[in-house]
C-alpha cells in the first residue's frame, strides 16, 4: 500500500526553474533551525536551513507570489502552514528521526523537491521511498510518520512543505 501520492513534472518547466532560481539566489533569506527538537539520532547534524511562507493564518515573506503557483495547483481550503527547507550535503545519507507534522485527521501534507539529488523522504510503516527530483510533488495525509536525509551527490536538498486542508469530497 503506498502512503503518497507521487506526481512528478508537477510545475510547468519554467515555474520550476523560477522556484529554484529564487530558493537559490544569494539574496534570499535563510535562518537556521533545527531540523527536529527531540533527535537521537546525528544530533551534530540536526539543523537546517529554513524559510517560513506561512504560519498563523499569516503570510511570513515576502515571497507570497512563489507559494501562489502551488496555490492554485492544489485547491487547499486552509494553509496551516508552508516553509522551505534547505539542508547541507553530508558524507553519508542521514535520516533525520521519525515524525507527524500535525497530529492532525484529515490534513494534507505536501513535500516539493527543488532540487534533484540522492536524498529522500520514507514512510515509518510501509519504507515507502520517494527520492528527491527536481519538480516532483508528494502528498500525504499528516499523520503519516516519515522522515527526511540528507544529500550526498549534490551541495544542499532543497524542499518546500505545505501543510494545508483540502475541501470535503462530496
Amino acid at each position: 500500500m503506498m502512503i503518497a501520492k507521487e506526481y512528478p513534472n508537477f510545475l510547468q518547466e519554467y515555474e520550476a526553474d523560477r522556484v529554484e532560481q529564487i530558493l537559490t539566489d544569494p539574496e534570499f533569506p535563510w535562518y537556521l533551525n533545527r531540523i527536529l527538537y527531540k533527535v537521537l539520532i546525528a544530533p551534530k547534524t540536526n539543523y537546517q536551513m529554513n524559510h517560513s511562507f506561512y504560519l498563523h493564518d499569516t503570510y511570513n515573506s515576502p515571497y507570497k507570489e512563489l507559494i501562489d503557483i502551488f496555490r492554485y495547483k492544489l485547491n487547499w481550503t486552509t494553509l496551516v502552514k508552508c516553509r522551505a527547507n534547505l539542508i547541507f550535503r553530508t558524507d553519508q545519507i542521514i535520516q533525520h528521526g521519525w515524525h507527524s507534522d500535525f497530529p492532525e485527521k484529515g490534513m494534507h501534507t505536501a513535500l516539493y523537491y527543488v532540487n534533484t539529488n540522492n536524498g529522500y523522504t520514507i514512510f515509518e510503516e510501509t519504507k515507502e521511498k520517494h527520492m528527491s527530483v527536481k519538480n516532483k510533488f508528494i502528498e500525504f495525509p499528516t499523520l503519516n510518520s516519515h522522515s527526511g536525509t540528507t544529500c550526498t551527490d549534490a551541495p544542499y536538498r532543497i524542499v518546500i512543505n505545505f501543510n494545508y486542508y483540502k475541501p470535503s469530497p462530496q
